[in-house]
C-alpha cells in the first residue's frame, strides 16, 4: 500500500499530464477561426459584447444576446469578458475553451478514479493510472476538437464542467455520514455544480439522471455503511414520475404544436425515426477514432420515412442490443454497464422531441466519457493473463493512437481554409459543407473579384444550391456574388431562392439569406431582372410566417430604403412591434424610420422612450434618446400652442 505523500505525488504527476497532452494536442487549433454557428451568436450580434466592467454592463452581456430559451448567462459572460480583454480575436477564445476543456479532463479524472476505486480490487496507483487512461482517451479524442475550436460551444464545455463538479461532489456526498456536516457541504457542492452547468447550457439539467445511474450501476443506493437509503430511493422514484409527468403533460404536447417542426425539413416523427442511426453513428466515431469519419455538417443525415425503414430498424435493434448487454453485464462489469447507460443519458435531451439539428458532433462530449468507462472492465479482462509490461504496451499504443488522430483533427481545425476544404471532401453532399467552402475561398481574397478564388467559390455556390434540401445560403451567395462582379442577376438563381424561401416556415437560415439579400439591394446592388420579384418573395414570406418579427423587420427596411414607401414600412414595423413588444431592436427601427419619416404618433414615441431608457445600460442608445426628447418636446410644444 502506497503512503499519502505518494499518492498524492501520483495524482499530481497524473494532472499535470493531463494539462501537458492537452496543451500539446490542441494548441495549434487555436489558431483557427470561427464557423457556422460563431458568426450568428458571436460575429454577427453585438449585444452579448462587454465594453465596461461596471454592474449594467455586465448584466446586460448576461442577458442579452443570441441563447437558448432558458438563457444562458454564464457562457455569455465569458464570451463578453473575452471581449473586453481581446476584442473578437479567436485566439484568445479558443484558449479559453482549452482552458474549460483541460479542467473538466481534471474531473473526469477525478470521477473515473472515484468510480473505480468503488468497482475494482485494485491498489491505488492501479486504479489512478486507469483512470488516467480514460481522462487522456476522452481529452485527446478528435471527436473532442469540434467542441473544444468551435468558439460557440464554450456553452457545452462550460455545462459539462457543472456536471462533473455535481457528480464528484455526488460521489463525497454519497460516501460521507449522512447529514454529517462533511455530508451537507457536499450536498451544496452538487447543487452549485448544476446551477454553474445551467448557467452554461440546459444540458445540465440532466445531472440527476447522471446520478441516478451512478445509483443503480455503482454506488446501489448504499450509504457508506452499507445500509439502503430508502429515502433517497424514495426521492428519486418522485423525481422519475415529476419528470414523466412534465414531459407528457408539457414537452410532448409542445413538441406536437404545428408551429414547433414548421422551419424544419424534418417533422417530429421524422426527428425521432432519425435518431437511431444519428446515435448509431456517433457510438461509431467514438470507437473509431477516425477523422474521416468526423464530418460537422449533417444537414444531409438521412430520415427515415417508417419505423419499418432499415435506417431505422437496425440502428435501433443494435441500440437494444448495446442496453441489454449493459444491462445483464451490471453485476460481472458494472463500469461497462454504467458507461452504457451514461452514454444514452448522454442523449436523452438532444436526441428526443425538441426540435433541434439532427445531429452535431459536440453532443457527445460527455457521452464518450461513459464510453471510455465501458471499455474499462472488458480490456481489463481481456489483459488479466498478460504480463504488467504487455498491458502496459497495448494500453500506452491505443492512447498514442487516439491522441495522433485527435492531433490530425486538430490540425485540420487550425486552419479555415484547410477546414472548409476537408469538410466538404468529406461529405460532398452537404449544401452547408460547400456553403462554407464557397465562403471561405471569398475570405482568402475578398477584395479582388477577378480573383481565381472567386470562381472557384462560385463553383461551390452552384454545386450547394444544387442540391436537394439545402438551404436558400448559397443562392444568396450567389446573387450577391454577381452584385459585386457588377453582373447581370441570374434569373434561376433568383427562382431557386424564392422557391426555397416559400417551402415552408422560415428558420433562421431563410431569414439569413433573405436579410442579406435585402441588405445588399438597399445599398444598391443585388438588382433583379425584374423588381417585382423581391417585392412578391416578401411579400409571400410575411404573409406565410404570421408570428416573426424578424421577416417584417426585412421588408420595413427594403419598404422605406428601397421603395420609398414609408407607409408601408410604418405598418411592417408596428407589425414587428406588436408581435414581439419586447424587441428592443424592433422598436428602434420604429422610432428611427418614424422620426425620418415623420410618421411616428405620439403614444408610440413615449412609449419607445421608456424602452430605450430601460435597455440603456451601456449607453448604446443615447443619441436616439436625445433626439427622441427633442422631438417629444416639440410636439409638446405644438400641442400646447394648439390648445
Amino acid at each position: 500500500m502506497q503512503s499519502v505523500p505518494a499518492q498524492r505525488i501520483l495524482r499530481f504527476g497524473a494532472f499535470l499530464l493531463l494539462l501537458l497532452v492537452g496543451v500539446v494536442v490542441y494548441w495549434n487549433g487555436l489558431k483557427g477561426g470561427f464557423i457556422f454557428d460563431d458568426f450568428p451568436n458571436l460575429v454577427d450580434d453585438e449585444d452579448w459584447r462587454l465594453v465596461s466592467l461596471d454592474a449594467g454592463s455586465i448584466k446586460a452581456a448576461m442577458t442579452e444576446g443570441i441563447t437558448g430559451d432558458a438563457g444562458r448567462p454564464l457562457a455569455l459572460l465569458s464570451f463578453g469578458l473575452n471581449y473586453y480583454f481581446t476584442g473578437l480575436a479567436t485566439w484568445p477564445m479558443k484558449a479559453t475553451s482549452l482552458a474549460v476543456h483541460l479542467l473538466n479532463s481534471l474531473l473526469v479524472f477525478a470521477l473515473a478514479s472515484a468510480l473505480m476505486r468503488r468497482v475494482l480490487s485494485a491498489p491505488v496507483a492501479k486504479v489512478r493510472l486507469m483512470a488516467l487512461a480514460v481522462a487522456l482517451a476522452w481529452m485527446v479524442h478528435p471527436l473532442q476538437a469540434s467542441t473544444v475550436l468551435y468558439v460557440v460551444q464554450r456553452m457545452e464545455l462550460g455545462a459539462a464542467t457543472g456536471v462533473l463538479i455535481a457528480l464528484n461532489c455526488y460521489l463525497h456526498a454519497r460516501s460521507s455520514t449522512p447529514r454529517s456536516r462533511k455530508a451537507v457541504l457536499w450536498w451544496c457542492g452538487v447543487v452549485l455544480g448544476t446551477v454553474l452547468g445551467l448557467g452554461f447550457k440546459e444540458t445540465a439539467i440532466l445531472v440527476p439522471a447522471y446520478a441516478l445511474v451512478l445509483e443503480v450501476f455503482v454506488l446501489g443506493f448504499r450509504n457508506a455503511d452499507g445500509t439502503r437509503t430508502r429515502a433517497l430511493i424514495a426521492l428519486y422514484a418522485v423525481g422519475i414520475l415529476v419528470a414523466a409527468a412534465v414531459y407528457f403533460a408539457v414537452v410532448l404536447p409542445g413538441a406536437m404544436l404545428p408551429e414547433r417542426y414548421s422551419a424544419r425539413d424534418f417533422s417530429l416523427a421524422g426527428r425521432l425515426l432519425s435518431q437511431s442511426g444519428v446515435l448509431l453513428d456517433y457510438l461509431e466515431q467514438i470507437v473509431l477514432p477516425w477523422p474521416e469519419s468526423l464530418k460537422f455538417y449533417y444537414d444531409n443525415a438521412i430520415v427515415p420515412t417508417s419505423w419499418l425503414a432499415p435506417a431505422f430498424m437496425v440502428p435501433m435493434l443494435l441500440l437494444v442490443a448495446l442496453a441489454v448487454f449493459g444491462w445483464a453485464v451490471r453485476k460481472r462489469w458494472p463500469l461497462t454497464a454504467l458507461g452504457i447507460a451514461w452514454f444514452f443519458v448522454s442523449h436523452a435531451l438532444t436526441s428526443n422531441v425538441v426540435p433541434l439539428e439532427l445531429a452535431f458532433e459536440h453532443r457527445n462530449y460527455l457521452a464518450l466519457a461513459g464510453i471510455a468507462l465501458a471499455w474499462v472492465q472488458p480490456l481489463r479482462a481481456l489483459m488479466a493473463r498478460c504480463t504488467r509490461g504487455v498491458a502496459v504496451t497495448v494500453v500506452s499504443v491505443l492512447l498514442v493512437f487516439v491522441a495522433g488522430m485527435g492531433w490530425v483533427q486538430v490540425q485540420t481545425w487550425a486552419d479555415p481554409m484547410r477546414l472548409a476544404l476537408t469538410l466538404s471532401n468529406r461529405n460532398p453532399d452537404s449544401s452547408r459543407a460547400g456553403y462554407e467552402l464557397g465562403r471561405a475561398l471569398l475570405a482568402s481574397n475578398p477584395h479582388d473579384a477577378a480573383s481565381p478564388a472567386w470562381g472557384l467559390a462560385e463553383k461551390e455556390f452552384e454545386h450547394a444550391a444544387a442540391l436537394s434540401g439545402g438551404s436558400p445560403l448559397p443562392e444568396q451567395a450567389l446573387i450577391i456574388l454577381h452584385s459585386y462582379q457588377g453582373r447581370t442577376q441570374s434569373p434561376q438563381v433568383w427562382a431557386s431562392l424564392e422557391r426555397k424561401i416559400s417551402r415552408r416556415a422560415l428558420g433562421p437560415q431563410e431569414l439569413g439569406a433573405l436579410e442579406a439579400v435585402v441588405a445588399c439591394r438597399v445599398q444598391g446592388g443585388c438588382r433583379p431582372v425584374d423588381e417585382h420579384v423581391l417585392l412578391e418573395l416578401l411579400t409571400a414570406a410575411t404573409v406565410a410566417n404570421p408570428n416573426s418579427s424578424r421577416v417584417r423587420l426585412i421588408f420595413a427596411n427594403y419598404a422605406f430604403n428601397a421603395m420609398k414607401d414609408y407607409p408601408l414600412a410604418m405598418e411592417l414595423l408596428r407589425e414587428a412591434v406588436r408581435i414581439s413588444p419586447g424587441d428592443t431592436g424592433a422598436q428602434l427601427w420604429l422610432l428611427r424610420m418614424g422620426l425620418a419619416s415623420n410618421l411616428l404618433n405620439l403614444e408610440e414615441g413615449r412609449k419607445g422612450m421608456g424602452i430605450l431608457t430601460a435597455a440603456n445600460n451601456r449607453h448604446a442608445y443615447d443619441p436616439d434618446i436625445k433626439h427622441l426628447e427633442h422631438w417629444l418636446a416639440e410636439q409638446r410644444q405644438t400641442k400646447a400652442k394648439g390648445d
